[in-house]
């Protein structure tokens, strides 16, 4: 059968997409659990944005999945049919908006393909945005995105630029909000030009990233 890692709902990631199970991992390690808004300015196939309605929903990543397991001869369908009745009893609305937003017409596309087939199209808001016109979706938002990598889909150079423009609307649209970026390059890292409170060493796949987190104050500090 599929990978357990697989959740089933995504069929086109984009350039250099998360796993499923990554964005949520990386969710859990930001501290989100659904009591906060959140926004993912730069999409990509909202992945993060997926895990994020599981996790606020309360939904089990598997439920609209089927298993190889189900085809073996001593399998109880009963007792997985009740299981699925509880997955579904547990579940709620949810409590605070979840957006995901991209200047890319053809990501925002991806975006609502891959949340519809999900199940969790109705409990986010996708936008065609770019960062530059970030929007806090509520109070004490929690932002969590994924940024291109030089590494993998763009030159270092060409890319500098963007990591600014994130690093400026940040300091200038975000004021109250956590930001977490996952960031593949030490130099783009420093072209955001904000000091991050924490960071954290992870794996995409085979690049070597940091998960970095700004807390974003009136007049934030630069590096």
């Amino acid at each position: 059968g599929e990978p357990l890692s697989r959740r089933g709902y995504r069929t086109s990631g984009g350039d250099a997409p998360l796993s499923e199970t990554l964005a949520a991992g990386l969710l859990l390690l930001a501290g989100y659990d659904g009591g906060r808004p959140f926004l993912d300015p730069m999409c990509g196939s909202g992945t993060l944005a997926a895990e994020a309605a599981l996790i606020a929903t309360r939904t089990a990543p598997g439920l609209r999945r089927r298993f190889a397991f189900e085809r073996w001869p001593f399998h109880d369908p009963e007792l997985l049919e009740e299981l699925r009745h509880r997955a579904v009893l547990s579940r709620r609305a949810a409590p605070h908006p979840i957006v995901a937003a991209d200047s890319d017409r053809r990501a925002v596309s991806r975006t609502r393909s891959n949340l519809r087939r999900a199940g969790m199209d109705a409990a986010c808001h996708i936008l065609q945005h770019d960062v530059r016109e970030l929007e806090l979706p509520g109070p004490e938002t929690l932002i969590v995105t994924n940024p291109p990598y030089g590494e993998r889909i763009g030159d270092v150079e060409r890319l500098r630029p963007l990591y600014k423009e994130i690093g400026d609307s940040l300091k200038t649209r975000a004021a109250g909000a956590t930001a977490w970026l996952l960031v593949g390059n030490r130099e783009l890292a420093g072209a955001i030009g904000l000091r991050a409170s924490r960071r954290i060493r992870v794996f995409n796949g085979p690049i070597e990233c940091r998960f970095l987190r700004f807390n974003l104050y009136e007049g934030s500090k630069k590096k």
